[in-house]
Parts: C-alpha cells; sequence; structure tokens
C-alpha cells in the first residue's frame, strides 16, 4: 500500500500516452513520447517487480504505524502480540533502506507529476499564440525536465537491485485467519432463548409499554447485531401501523446534530412540508419539528451513536414527552456515552460496571424512562475493546487483501465524513478525476461499487425506482479503519489546525471553516482533492 503513489502514476503515464489526459498538439511535442514512454517502462519495473519483493516488508511496517495508535491509547488486547516480529540486525538495516528508497519514490513522483502539469498547462496557455520560439522554448525545458526524472528513476532501480530479497514471513492472509482464530476462542456464545427473551421485552417495551417516552439503549454484544436487531424492529408491519411517523437516522462518530435534525425532519414529515422547512434557520426548525411530533406517536431509531454529551440536551429539546408511547431507540457503539447515567439503585454506571437483570434494564433518567437493551455480563469497557476494536483491526486487515484497484478507491471514501450521504453519481466522478478508474467508466466504477458493498464495507442508503445505487454511506468502524490506512500510508490528509506542513499532501479533506487554512503558505501546493465538510461549505 505504500507504493500507491508510484503505481497510481504509471496509470496516469498510460492516459498520457494514450492522449486521454491533454493532448500533444505543438509541433514537435511528439519528440516527448519517447520520454514519456521511458518514464513509464522504468516506473512499472519499479512498480509490479521490484517492489514486489517487499511487499511483506511494507505491510508488516504498515500495520506496525497504525498498531503505536493503540499502543498509545493503552488499550491492551491479546492479537496484538501477533504484528509482533523479531528482526535481525541485518533485517533492520535492510527495512531502513527501503523505506529510504520508498521516500526517493515518492519524491520522484511529485517531481514528474509536477512537470506533466506545467506542460499540460503551458500547451493551454500556447494554443492561441503564434509565438512559435516560444512554444519550442517551453518543449525543449519539458525535455529536458523529463530527461533529468528519467535519470533519477534509473539510479532508484540501480540501488533497490543491489537489496537483498526482502522475506521477512509476514503474510496479510495468515495474520487475518490467526486474528480471527484468536478473537473467536473463549468467546462467549449468544443463548437463543436469552436472544428471544430480549426480543419478546423489547416489542412488548414498544407497544404495550409506558404511556411516557421511553428510550432505549442496545449494545453490541459477541454474536449480537444491533443494527440488524433494530431494523427488524423498524421494519414491523405491527410497529409501522402502531405508530404515526417513524425515523431511522444515522448518527455517526462524527456528531453534527444539524445534520441529524435535518433527517428526521425529513423522515417524519411530508415532502412539501419538507421544502419549505428545511432551508429555515436552525433553532427555528427545533421549534417546528417539537411542535410537529407533540401530537403524533413516533418512534426514532438513532444508528451508529457514539460518546457525545450533547446529545442528551440536543434531543429533549427536539422530542416532545406527551405520554402518548412514543419510543426512541439509540444504537450504541461507544459504552462512555452512559457513564452519566445511574443505575436504579442509584449507583453511578462506570466503564467497567457489570450489568445484571437483563436483557432490558431499566435506568435512571431525569426526563425519559430509560432501559438498556444488552447481552452478556462483561464490563461496558469490553464492549468497545472486545468487540469494536478487534471489527476495527480484522477491517483493516480486509482492506489490505483487496485488489489495488479495489483499495484505492475504497480508501479515497475517507475523504467523506463517517456515515454521511455520498451520492453515488458524485463519487463516479471523483474516482475517474483520481484517475482510479478509465474516462466514461461509470459501469465500471458502479461494479467496482458493487463489490465493495457484497464485501460489507459499504453500506446502500438509496436505490432509484429501479433498483440502480444512488447514494451509499461508510460506516463509522469502517470509516475508522480507512482512517487508519489511508492516514500512515500517506493517502490522504485529514487536515488538523494543528497541523503545519500541507504542501507535499495530494488529498486534503478538512472538516472544519476554511478560516486558518487559506493562505500564502497553501498557495502552490501538490494537492489534486480538496474537500471541504464546513456546515457553510
Amino acid at each position: 500500500m505504500l507504493e500507491f503513489h508510484l503505481r497510481l502514476f504509471c496509470e496516469r503515464l498510460k492516459r498520457v500516452l494514450a492522449g486521454e489526459e491533454g493532448t500533444l498538439p505543438l509541433p514537435d511535442s511528439t519528440n516527448l513520447t519517447p520520454l514519456f514512454q521511458n518514464l513509464l517502462t522504468e516506473s512499472e519495473i519499479i512498480a509490479t517487480t521490484l517492489l514486489g519483493n517487499y511487499e511483506a516488508d511494507m505491510a508488516r511496517h504498515l500495520f506496525q504505524l497504525i498498531r503505536e495508535e493503540f499502543d498509545d491509547s493503552k488499550i491492551s488486547l491479546p492479537f496484538l502480540q501477533l504484528l509482533d516480529l523479531e528482526e535481525s540486525d541485518e533485517e533492520d538495516v535492510e527495512t531502513a533502506d527501503i523505506f529510504e528508497i520508498l521516500k526517493d519514490i515518492n519524491n520522484f513522483v511529485r517531481d514528474s507529476e509536477e512537470v506533466i502539469d506545467t506542460f499540460f498547462i503551458n500547451i493551454m496557455q500556447q494554443q492561441n499564440s503564434e509565438n512559435e520560439s516560444e512554444s519550442n522554448e517551453i518543449i525543449n525545458i519539458i525535455m529536458a525536465l523529463l530527461v533529468g526524472l528519467h535519470t533519477k528513476i534509473i539510479d532508484i532501480r540501480n540501488r533497490m537491485q543491489q537489496l537483498p530479497p526482502g522475506d521477512n514471513g509476514f503474510d496479510i492472509s495468515e495474520k487475518s485467519n490467526e486474528i480471527i482464530r484468536l478473537l473467536s476462542e473463549g468467546q462467549p456464545r449468544l443463548d437463543i432463548n436469552e436472544f428471544e427473551r430480549g426480543r419478546e421485552e423489547l416489542f412488548d417495551l414498544l407497544i404495550e409499554g409506558p404511556s411516557g417516552l421511553a428510550v432505549v439503549a442496545i449494545l453490541d454484544s459477541s454474536g449480537f447485531d444491533k443494527t440488524v436487531f433494530a431494523a427488524d424492529t423498524y421494519n414491523n408491519n405491527h410497529v409501522k401501523f402502531y405508530f404515526d411517523c417513524l425515523a431511522w437516522v444515522r448518527v455517526s462518530i462524527t456528531y453534527v446534530f444539524g445534520k441529524i435534525l435535518d433527517d428526521i425532519i425529513k423522515s417524519v414529515m411530508p415532502p412539501s412540508r419538507v421544502s419549505v422547512i428545511i432551508g429555515e434557520d436552525y433553532q427555528l426548525k427545533k421549534s417546528i419539528l417539537r411542535d410537529y411530533l407533540t401530537n403524533r406517536k413516533y418512534f426514532i431509531v438513532l444508528d451508529d451513536v457514539f460518546d457525545d454529551s450533547e446529545i442528551w440536551s440536543d434531543l429533549e429539546e427536539v422530542l416532545p414527552d406527551n405520554q402518548n408511547g412514543s419510543r426512541v431507540l439509540m444504537l450504541v457503539s461507544d459504552p462512555q456515552l452512559l457513564a452519566s447515567l445511574e443505575m436504579e439503585n442509584g449507583e453511578k454506571i462506570r466503564r467497567d460496571s457489570v450489568l445484571f437483570g437483563g436483557p432490558l434494564i431499566r435506568l435512571k433518567h431525569e426526563a425519559w424512562q430509560f432501559f438498556i437493551l444488552h447481552y452478556g455480563s462483561m464490563p461496558l469497557e469490553n464492549y468497545l475493546q472486545g468487540e469494536a476494536i478487534p471489527t476495527v483491526w480484522r477491517q483493516i486487515f480486509s482492506v489490505m487483501e483487496l485488489p489495488f484497484y479495489l483499495k484505492v478507491c475504497f480508501i479515497y471514501l475517507c475523504v467523506f465524513l463517517p456515515s454521511i450521504e455520498i451520492s453515488t453519481e458524485q463519487l463516479y466522478q471523483l474516482w475517474v478525476a483520481e484517475g482510479f478508474i478509465p474516462y466514461n467508466g461509470e459501469e465500471t466504477a458502479e461494479h467496482y461499487l458493487k463489490e465493495l458493498i457484497h464485501r460489507g464495507f459499504i453500506q446502500v442508503s438509496k436505490r432509484s425506482a429501479g433498483a440502480t445505487i444512488k447514494a451509499c454511506y461508510v460506516p463509522s468502524f469502517v470509516y475508522t479503519s480507512l482512517y487508519f490506512v489511508a492516514e500512515k500510508a500517506g493517502f490522504v490528509l485529514v487536515h488538523d489546525r494543528e497541523e503545519e506542513r500541507v504542501a507535499n499532501v495530494k488529498r486534503c479533506v478538512i472538516a472544519e471553516d476554511l478560516t486558518g487554512f487559506l493562505s500564502l503558505e497553501h498557495s502552490d501546493m501538490y494537492l489534486q482533492s480538496f474537500l471541504n465538510h464546513s456546515s457553510a461549505s
């Protein structure tokens, strides 16, 4: 994965030579074709043959970089020891040489892309110019730069050929299978009778429970998928008939209540009203939604809820309790969210708390009748360490095992916020612009997307009447896996205000506003993709 810059550069050179990225219309410009071809030949030798000998070294190095994130967080998981590999002094030197060369390769790619960009920019500027001597001068400069780049890539190839073979025994598939086996050992099995009892208790609470607003937080546990469980209830015909309005809303790890508010409005209100309301002021929309729900029996599912203390006050502002049997399900991804609550006996819930008396347990809450639905008897913190984090690691291995054409398309999705709805039309255009798929390759893009969906990485959120996929999203835990791989491999930068150097970044994402980012410092960046997800963008 660390060599993706070079492999994508090879694909760009192929497009240049095929005339699919600009043209070569200036006099004598065909003299450049052999130079571009030489760059492609040498680059492909390195990308497909020489670097292939060190695939295990690069994979292990990437996993070690990701593992450091877990070490820093003081999380102890038994399977992390599988990433510990002893190296001899000779292997240490070899690894250092490989990554030094890899840095030089990435610098070569950057310089080469700048030359190509400069070439096409000058062609566009000179197409309407009658100054033939100036045009020839530009061509000569480009030719000299390409010759220099060819010398660099030859030097890199010679250095790589002098290295000993790379073989440290790190096999991605083997390690993945070991982790899955280790995680399955000793895991408690979900008791089918307890599962059915929990489902019956939840259904009774929804339909025949107290008249006041009841909120149920559902946790994952071994062998139990909370999202599938909740979807089965949500889609039940009796439930749909019983409630006046229903909404299923994804919250995600990036908590933005304005988006949650809009999604609830779009789900419960008629389209004619939504079109009028959706553009209104944030506070006004909260008031309108509360008024609309006041005399209605509503059922709202909040999926993928992480630890954000603001969610309690935000929900209280918009969800009225009119003693009419309304219900809310919260599918909790981080149990720390529950740490502000208490058991009925007054005992405060902590991360190491073990909840007994389930599967449906009542808790104290100032505004609502609050319940937790969970299976098993492990501490709350184990739901994160025992389920979520191993899931992230399994997905990291799964991402690394993807073929290259799927890997780059998938990892690119981390430029979108987790669980945000992504237009497939926009996604296909971005894949084409990045060079991941051929121009006019919508059919190819759709095939790639379906394959990623089939592998469980992406979820469909919207289809047309003809079943064509119109929108999709990346679940939070999958996004976490993507982010680790993309950030450590240098594929994309999710910009932080504390970041200082972005000049060498090719893909940049900003979740906040642009203040403090746009400055003279960034006026000459090596930047191909720039996405801003601020609420004002």
